[in-house]
């Protein structure tokens, strides 16, 4: 501040600065969060999308989650921002709810005065909650208008827009090389390949409809995103038609790095998307050829049980390198593989707290083919031996499969609750690791007749 002490705000304040600064790069048609420079996000492969006025859509969808989560969020009458924050705010609560180049050229001169602010000695001022809320609930509705418009003009989310500049006027600036400055009157949409990226982050964040997922599903499937001799997603479809000012990612060879490969970070979180949008069917159906461990190591050309950077797509033109993997790692697919796995065997929500109590519930979601003899085993916490037994025939996300019971052991007594959910003592001495098994009874599952 003014007098050289550092400001502390809460983590709220943050996020909420963050979620301004983030809106604020709203492209010109309001689709999707401008790239200034550095890389796009994940793929920064495509690394000269930021220099030719390029915005992505998952930054979209990743805002819109960030202010449905603040949104939620119980606060107490005022909070302390930067002034300079709190004037963005009121900036952006002037401009009109609008595409189009005006709105956007107000956006980026707010967020360039807050930015120039910042570098000076500043201080901070309350924000009540409804000027909060306000700013929130101003965000929220442009975003979902956005998030509509896409769905409705894009049978595929895409990843990324590029705009050109259509009109301009000449400004009488001096600057080097001799180059004539402009101001850009309009800007034109400039729609590129579809990408992975987009449809996934839209299923495994935004998404709350199966149905509609399904649809998305197999517009993919149908599309040149889905190898179809392999049975396995690419990073994006062909990539003959971009430029290469557009990144890198132009320069590889097609099925290879980031160019249209299986990218297994990429895939993993496609798949992660399909089962958080409740597309379990076709999540299992597409895990038997795209994840490694069901993968012929013969094809894959190392261990099953190993993660590869990539896998050499049907498109590559050295047919020899087909189906295998390259460069193993251990990095975002195995997170994803973690996330995949707690999911699938534990659900959603292992803890909760209801009335100042604890609870423990497992809620597995697998196909029946999973279990043999009745059974499948899998460990909780590193050290707790998990056996889930089920004689269905139905696969345990079916509605009519529920835990009828659990039994838990730490190696010398046994107790068995006959409830789905696990409460208070038994449920923290399960935290705390006290006990070393537990056995958990399904019941149901059974076709009818």
């Amino acid at each position: 501040n003014k007098k050289g002490e550092d400001i502390q705000h809460t983590l709220f304040a943050k996020l909420l600065t963050l979620a301004i600064n983030k809106f604020s790069h709203l492209d010109p048609y309001g689709m999707g969060l401008m790239y200034e420079g550095e890389r796009p996000g994940w793929n920064d492969a495509m690394n000269g999308l930021p220099g030719l006025f390029g915005s992505g859509v998952s930054e979209l969808f990743e805002l819109k989650r960030l202010v449905d989560l603040l949104h939620s969020v119980s606060l107490p009458t005022e909070i302390e921002v930067l002034s300079p924050l709190h004037r963005l705010i009121e900036s952006l609560l002037t401009i009109p709810e609008s595409q189009g180049m005006i709105a956007w050229d107000k956006r980026m001169t707010a967020l360039e005065t807050y930015r120039a602010a910042i570098y000076q000695p500043t201080d901070s001022q309350p924000l009540s909650n409804q000027q909060t809320q306000t700013i929130l609930s101003h965000i929220q509705h442009q975003l979902q208008e956005a998030i509509d418009r896409i769905l409705a003009s894009h049978p595929i989310i895409p990843t990324y827009f590029a705009y050109e500049a259509g009109s301009y006027e000449p400004v009488q600036i001096q600057v080097d090389h001799g180059q004539q400055t402009v101001r850009v009157l309009d800007f034109k949409q400039v729609n590129l390949p579809r990408f992975l990226e987009g449809p996934t982050r839209y299923l495994s964040g935004i998404n709350r409809d199966a149905a509609k997922g399904q649809v998305l599903v197999e517009h993919i499937r149908q599309s040149g995103i889905f190898d179809t001799p392999l049975n396995l997603y690419k990073t994006s479809e062909s990539l003959d038609d971009l430029s290469m000012e557009f990144g890198r990612i132009r320069a590889f060879t097609p099925g290879w790095l980031e160019r249209e490969s299986d990218f297994l970070h990429m895939s993993y979180k496609y798949f992660l998307g399909l089962f958080k949008s409740g597309l379990y069917e076709q999540y299992y159906k597409d895990i038997r050829y795209g994840m490694t461990c069901f993968m012929d190591p013969l094809v894959y050309g190392r261990s099953p049980l190993e993660n590869s950077s990539f896998i050499a797509t049907s498109n590559n033109p050295d047919a020899s390198k087909h189906g295998q993997g390259f460069f193993a790692r251990l990095s975002g697919s195995t997170s994803e593989v973690l996330s995949l796995w707690k999911l699938m065997f534990f659900g959603t929500n292992l803890f909760a707290v209801h009335d100042g109590e604890l609870s423990f519930a497992i809620a597995p979601k697998l196909p029946a083919s999973f279990f043999e003899k009745g059974v499948v085993k899998t460990t909780l916490f590193s050290s707790i031996h998990v056996t889930i037994h089920y004689d269905g025939t139905l696969p345990t996300y079916d509605a009519s499969v529920i835990v009828d019971a659990y039994e838990l052991s730490d190696g010398q007594t046994t107790v068995r609750i006959p409830n789905p959910v696990i409460k208070g003592k038994d449920a923290e001495a399960i935290r705390t690791l006290r006990y070393q098994h537990i056995d958990v009874y399904l019941k149901g599952g059974r076709e009818p007749g």
